[in-house]
């Protein structure tokens, strides 16, 4: 007999995913990727970035069956800044693995991309009241 998840999904933690990841995609300079929130089916994961199509800039957020601990909305939007980071970092890995035709200028861009995500994130703007 299967375990009942304690700590489930709900659609209103669907709901707030979705606003993180159009605000978190926005930050990380990934407004160009399209994406899926869905329920997964699988125990062993809180969450996972699926189907991901390079090319086509779109991937599926996927979550597990049960969270593991209760659902606030910092957790979820841990969730959702750690499996965009891992798409993030992938134009990284993905020319340090192909480096026999590395250009530098490649490297330089995508380190950019990176570069200016973590100034934003450390030096946030400062909102004045007026």
């Amino acid at each position: 007999m299967e375990k009942k998840a304690s700590n489930p999904y709900t659609d209103e933690h669907i709901r707030k995913i979705e606003g993180y990841l159009e605000k978190w995609k926005t930050i990380f300079n990934l407004s160009d990727w399209r994406n899926s929130v869905r329920r997964g089916k699988g125990t062993k994961i809180l969450a996972e970035v699926g189907c991901i199509d390079y090319s086509s800039r779109t991937f599926r957020f996927v979550l597990g069956k049960d969270a593991g601990e209760p659902v606030t909305d910092h957790f979820l939007e841990q969730l959702v800044v750690h499996e965009l980071l891992h798409i993030m970092f992938h134009d990284i890995k993905a020319l340090v693995l192909a480096n026999e035709n590395i250009y530098d200028e490649h490297v330089q861009s995508a380190e950019h991309r990176i570069v200016n995500v973590l100034e934003r994130l450390l030096v946030p703007e400062v909102k004045h009241g007026g």
